[in-house]
């Protein structure tokens, strides 16, 4: 009900053109869910943190914006968001070893990262504290379940299936970030790596892989 609400669309929460803050709060915050395990009410409690600048002028990473799409995931499907991701993603993909860090894989079936001079863990969060915004964990052969699923008719829409491969949006997210990997001021996210979408064989229309920002 907030008043923003219709005049953000879906596909600028998803590319970072939203307006709306980095985060509710400090990061890692993250929600607090119903005795059900939705978080839809508390996200309505944000309504207030609206765009800070004209939706779709400019590109700004927020994980707040994919909070609330993790909320209209739980509208739209009526399930909790770990259940829609598992249902709908997971089970018909075939995978076997992908879940929300302690929650699912529980302390010893992921890597976990480590970050700063005192090597303090920044992996292995509670759903709760990640939400949609991130802590997903998945097995390389999971990965690949998936990257065969993707591929294969009626996992996605045929809409979907042509997403990736369309133009990037001029303002889009990847483009705006800086591409330095060794910036002592780096926050750890602006890592780069090469993105190419392919037949599966290895070839992309003749083109050489683009170099863009990827956040983790």
């Amino acid at each position: 009900d907030a008043d923003w609400a219709g005049t953000v669309t879906l596909r600028q929460l998803l590319n970072f053109s939203s307006g709306l803050p980095r985060e509710p709060g400090a990061e890692g915050e993250g929600v607090i869910f119903d005795e059900d395990g939705y978080a839809l009410a508390f996200m309505d409690t944000l309504g207030d943190l609206g765009p800070q600048s004209e939706p779709g002028s400019r590109t700004a990473y927020s994980n707040l914006g994919y909070m609330h799409l993790g909320a209209v995931i739980e509208a739209v499907t009526g399930r909790t968001y770990a259940e829609a991701i598992d249902a709908l993603i997971a089970a018909p993909a075939g995978l076997t070893d992908t879940g929300f860090g302690v929650d699912t894989l529980g302390e010893d079936r992921h890597l976990h990262g480590y970050a700063g001079p005192s090597l303090e863990r920044v992996s292995g969060h509670p759903i709760s504290q990640r939400y949609s915004t991130g802590g997903l964990y998945a097995s390389l052969r999971d990965l690949e379940r998936l990257s065969d699923a993707i591929r294969e008719p009626g996992y996605l829409s045929e809409t979907a299936q042509q997403e990736p491969s369309q133009p990037a949006h001029q303002h889009s997210w990847a483009k705006s970030c800086p591409k330095q990997t060794n910036n002592a001021d780096n926050d750890g996210h602006g890592r780069t790596s090469n993105i190419r979408f392919n037949d599966g064989h290895g070839q992309a229309d003749g083109r050489a892989p683009r170099r863009v920002a990827r956040r983790q």
